[in-house]
């Protein structure tokens, strides 16, 4: 089963709302089982056609997420709880593994990890016949490879000073 693109959503939309079909049918038709069918009609009922869009990466507080967990713990059904928040079932459950083995403290957003991301220096651009600006800019990026440059001679002396010392210790 492939995913359903943005189109297919709108035309399931389309078979229950105009067409009136049931979900079954729309799931036979679009090749898919009726509990999809079922719960995209839902989130977009109650969401509107956002609901039909890719989501991006949303953070939620702790507290949010709490939240969230009381309602699945005093009864609430998964399912409809994702549908009413519009995320997916599977990022409640992961909630509420983290909830049950580490508490309140599980649900914290933890930083990223991993490599961070390079820094983007924001280009200024330049009039081309602003002669002091584009001066100024070669200025500043010569500044930039001489330092750049003085690191690399520090660390080459660094690792040759340090094989110097290897080359001692196994003599």
């Amino acid at each position: 089963m492939a995913k359903l693109t943005y189109e297919d959503k709108k035309e399931i939309i389309r078979l229950y709302d105009e067409e009136h079909l049931g979900y079954i049918l729309i799931a036979r038709k679009m090749k898919v089982t009726h509990k999809v069918v079922e719960k995209i009609i839902r989130k977009f009922h109650m969401h509107g056609e956002d609901a039909l869009k890719k989501k991006k990466n949303r953070e939620f507080s702790a507290d949010i997420k709490l939240e969230i967990i009381k309602r699945i713990l005093n009864g609430e059904s998964k399912s409809s709880v994702a549908i009413e928040y519009n995320i997916e079932p599977s990022q409640i459950r992961s909630w509420l593994k983290k909830y049950n083995e580490n508490g309140y403290n599980g649900l914290i957003n933890e930083p990223k990890k991993g490599r961070p991301p390079t820094m983007n220096k924001e280009k200024k651009v330049t009039d081309p016949n602003d002669k002091d600006a584009l001066l100024k800019a070669k200025d500043e990026r010569i500044l930039e490879l001489e330092a750049e440059v003085e690191a690399l001679k520090k660390l080459k002396a660094l690792v040759l000073q340090r094989n110097k010392q290897q080359t001692k210790k196994k003599q």
